[in-house]
């Protein structure tokens, strides 16, 4: 009797690994386009209607949960490039600026110098 319930455990563990299989072959073969569908169509629906669309699909709600939650990494990366970009610009604006002050605060000094060996200069001819 033990041999034969342990036959019928090892069946089982079969079959569940033979569905996650499943499960995985069929969100991998969908197109984006598919995805999207699937996520957006589910969004507004209660629970027993988001179990109803799965089986009229032949999906598995978890499956459906992967596919928000793959949904929502590829908005979050694609806002994170978004505003990597406008970091980028900033960044860019910032050194410019930041140049550009630099210069302006090198010739002022130059020019402070400038006056002040200018000033020696007429202090020395008024004093010959």
């Amino acid at each position: 009797m033990q041999s034969c319930i342990i036959g019928v455990l090892k069946l089982k563990n079969k079959e569940c690994q033979c569905l996650e299989v499943e499960k995985q072959v069929i969100s991998d073969q969908w197109s984006a386009e598919a995805k999207l569908a699937v996520v957006i169509e589910t969004a507004a629906l209660n629970e027993s209607e988001h179990s109803q669309y799965c089986r009229q699909k032949g999906l598995y709600p978890e499956q459906v949960k992967e596919l928000q939650g793959q949904l929502s990494d590829v908005e979050r990366r694609k806002q994170d490039r978004e505003q990597a970009k406008k970091d980028k610009k900033r960044i860019k604006a910032l050194e410019r600026e930041l140049n550009r002050k630099e210069k302006a605060l090198a010739e002022t000094a130059a020019l402070l110098v400038l006056r002040k060996k200018l000033n020696a200069f007429w202090e020395e001819k008024e004093g010959d």
